[in-house]
């Protein structure tokens, strides 16, 4: 029991940074107590920093401007990562990209078994590695220190070396236009490696980027099968994703069965 809390203990970590003793408490039905001798256990391993009132990880006290991205729309996140890890079945083989959508996704898939996840994403990596009978492959090259991804044409290629059922990614925007963007060159090139290698294209995007403009292309929403959001889009997106024939997975239940009848109608 104590291993099994403890990795619970890290897995929200690798989401959160950091956690309060009280939070990771409530979260696991223990004691104060049990959550502090669980934190002694883990710091003695050097894997967390005991902070006041909680607990980090050792890189956390270093907070990069990643770790700002994952405590940004949470809610959605998860909600987007719940619905999202839907339509993965046990068994899959996956392209996961980076990500702080992602990363959720990936904690979302703990539940899955035997997984085959190839990805660039260090986070991603760290917290399905070791999750039933899971195999893991890491595209090799420079890590940005940015995003803990590895990126850059090593990356690349390495991407380009499989193919896989299904490859799930994020999109820091959806255009007006229909064009799914990233703001970086090199997030853009690894995620379109991943869509072009894949079977079924499943993007993650919450609300909040539906109508923005990056600076990187990635594909056209014409170019996937499948796009996952938190909450009911406006119409004229929603138009437009269903007439490129593309699957919208709405988070929302309520609101994607209204907008299943909306179509139908």
């Amino acid at each position: 029991m104590a291993r099994q809390r403890q990795d619970e203990i890290l897995d929200l970590l690798q989401l959160r940074g950091q956690c309060s003793i009280t939070e990771l408490a409530d979260r696991l039905s223990v004691s104060g107590e049990t959550i502090r001798r669980d934190i002694r256990k883990l710091a003695d391993d050097g894997t967390v920093e005991a902070v006041r009132g909680g607990v980090a990880l050792p890189e956390v006290v270093r907070e990069t401007a990643f770790r700002y991205c994952l405590l940004e729309e949470v809610e959605a996140k998860q909600a987007i990562a719940r619905r999202a890890a839907a339509e993965v079945e046990n068994g899959d083989r996956l392209f996961l990209a980076g990500g702080s959508t992602m990363v959720y996704f990936a904690y979302a898939l703990r539940s899955h078994l035997e997984l085959t996840v190839i990805t660039n994403s260090i986070d991603i990596a760290r917290l399905l590695v070791t999750r039933n009978g899971n195999r893991v492959l890491v595209a090799g090259g420079e890590v940005d220190a940015r995003n803990g991804c590895v990126e850059g044409p090593l990356a690349v290629d390495f991407v380009r070396g499989f193919y896989a059922a299904k490859a799930i990614v994020s999109s820091a925007w959806v255009h007006t236009s229909g064009e799914l963007m990233h703001d970086e060159v090199d997030s853009a090139e690894i995620t379109r490696a991943m869509l072009e290698c894949a079977e079924q294209r499943i993007v993650l995007a919450d609300h909040t980027r539906f109508g923005g403009q990056g600076l990187v292309r990635i594909v056209g929403v014409d170019e996937i099968d499948a796009l996952a959001t938190d909450k009911a889009l406006s119409a004229e997106f929603t138009a437009a994703i269903e007439a490129a024939g593309v699957r919208l997975l709405v988070a929302d239940e309520d609101a994607e069965m209204l907008q299943a009848a909306a179509v139908a109608s």
